[in-house]
């Protein structure tokens, strides 16, 4: 009478995988378009270049893992990627990127946001007239907005590999 529905894979996490790499996208886009027009101190212009740099990577990787993810969901095989094989990777990658952002783990003061807060934009340094946008404080809370989708997905990445390597 019924007929039984084969076992199709659980794609929610996959799902907010997708979810949370299109919103640490959008949110590191929003900080390097928020500073397009800024011009760091000469002290600074190197590290704020390679800051940048290092987000506009960030951003081609996050291009790849919604890729990964996509041929995941359509359970397409031919993936073919240099950097990204498999999710386990993918996970190792966020990680990383999220303590290159800001470390909770590190004793000193680490990673990219804390180093636009206290090298750059503080305020000792604004009152002592080094460049700081004007929007400082939202371009900031852009990145940390991007540090918790990326941790989201790594927990996300953490129950999918889980299930996938353990399935019920």
């Amino acid at each position: 009478m019924f007929k039984r529905r084969e076992e199709e894979p659980d794609n929610s996490a996959l799902h907010s995988m997708k979810s949370s790499i299109k919103n640490a996208h959008t949110y590191i886009s929003k900080f390097l378009d928020g500073t397009k027009e800024f011009q760091a101190a000469r002290r600074h212009e190197e590290q704020y270049n390679n800051i940048k740099q290092r987000l506009v990577e960030m951003k081609i990787f996050l291009v790849e893992a919604n890729t990964l993810v996509d041929k995941k969901i359509k359970n397409d095989i031919t993936y073919q990627s240099d950097r990204l094989k498999n999710t386990e990777q993918l996970k190792k990658a966020i990680e990383m990127i999220i303590k290159e952002l800001r470390d909770d783990n590190s004793e000193k003061d680490s990673g990219v946001i804390k180093f636009l807060e206290t090298e750059m934009w503080n305020d000792d340094r604004k009152k002592r007239g080094f460049p700081t946008p004007q929007n400082h404080e939202l371009l900031i809370h852009s990145l940390d907005d991007a540090r918790v989708a990326l941790k989201d997905l790594s927990f996300n990445l953490d129950g999918y590999n889980l299930q996938t390597t353990n399935p019920a």
